[in-house]
Order: C-alpha cells, then structure tokens, then sequence
C-alpha cells in the first residue's frame, strides 16, 4: 500500500512542474527580445519579397515603431501595444507570404516569427486562440530566428 501511494504522489510531481513553467510570467527581457528578433527578422525578408507592395514597407515601419516602443520601457508593454505590434506582423506575413516561393529560407523566417506572437500576446495577458497542430515550439522557432538575423 505504502508503494503505491509513494508512486501516486511522485507521478504527480511532473504535472505539477510543467504546469507551473506553463504559468510564469516572462520578463521583461524575453518580451523585448522576441520582439527584437521579430522586428529584424521581418526587415531582413522585406528586400527579398518578390515585387513587394508598398504596404509592405508601411507595416515594417509600424513594427519598428512599436518595436522602439516597447524595448523603451521597463516594464511589459501594454495589451494595446502588443496586440497592434501582433497585428501588424500578421499583417505583413499575410502579404508577403503568398509572393514568396515555397521553399524560401524567407517564408521559414516569416512562420517563424509567427510562431513567436502567441507567448508575446500571452505575456501581456491577451488569450491568442487555439494554437494549430503544426505550430513550431517557440524555443525552436527563436532559435531559427537567431540563426536567420545573424546572431
């Protein structure tokens, strides 16, 4: 009986553990970081767009800003401020995505830093929706990033 109870309790010390990773609230650092990474990604696709619109430069300009924005401050940014910067990275990857060929180290940049929106809008308490079956883990999706800017 002693064993079983003993099995019982520690098969739920894993549960425990990834539920409380699950809830920590980022730092401020990681929330600039990403959005950093996102900010200079997207600029590195930007002259690699195929006949790109102008919209596209006008979005670019909007991230930076928001960008600028929210590496000032010292605290996470507000849910206003996320969810436009969000907005607006969405936006572009919508536009350029589809004049992007298919297996272009660009377009993997562009899914990359989409994968990365979820834990921003997370980060600021905004609830981003049911994440896809096919979603690339946000540690391999910084990384790839990472090695895409040059860092």
């Amino acid at each position: 009986m002693f064993r079983r109870s003993l099995l019982l309790c520690t098969a739920a010390i894993p549960a425990a553990l990834a539920l409380s990773a699950c809830t920590q609230t980022p730092s401020v650092s990681s929330v600039t970081s990403d959005v950093s990474l996102i900010t200079t990604a997207i600029a590195n696709v930007l002259p690699n767009v195929p006949n790109a619109p102008a919209a596209l430069a006008t979005y670019l300009s909007e991230i930076k800003s928001l960008a600028s924005s929210i590496s000032s401050n010292a605290s996470l940014p507000s849910a206003t401020t996320m969810q436009q910067f969000v907005s607006d990275v969405q936006a572009f990857a919508n536009i350029a995505a589809p004049l992007i060929p298919s297996a272009s180290l660009y377009l993997t940049a562009i899914n990359d830093a989409l994968a990365l929106l979820p834990g921003l809008l997370a980060a600021v308490g905004v609830a981003s929706g049911t994440p896809t079956a096919n979603a690339i883990p946000p540690d391999q999706a910084r990384a790839a990033l990472h090695a895409f800017v040059g860092h």
